[in-house]
């Protein structure tokens, strides 16, 4: 097994593929509605994607980092 292969496993566990979820939930929404000329929708929920993004860095650093149980606020 490559070092890629590794990487590619670690990258698809449940976990983080769930979290990455909502995020690309967000982003699909603005894309369609940048798609229907709605673009005031398509600003909002790509920055909700963007948040959400954020968020789930912040934790996986920190718990690639061994501090998940510290609050991100």
């Amino acid at each position: 097994m490559t070092q890629d292969d590794l990487l590619l496993d670690d990258f698809c566990s449940p976990k983080k593929l769930t979290d990455v979820s909502g995020a690309m939930y967000y982003n699909n929404l603005a894309c369609l509605h940048m798609m229907m000329d709605k673009h005031s929708l398509g600003a909002f929920y790509f920055k909700k994607a963007l948040n959400e993004n954020e968020t789930l860095a912040k934790e996986l650093k920190l718990e690639t980092l061994g501090m998940s149980d510290f609050n991100l606020s």
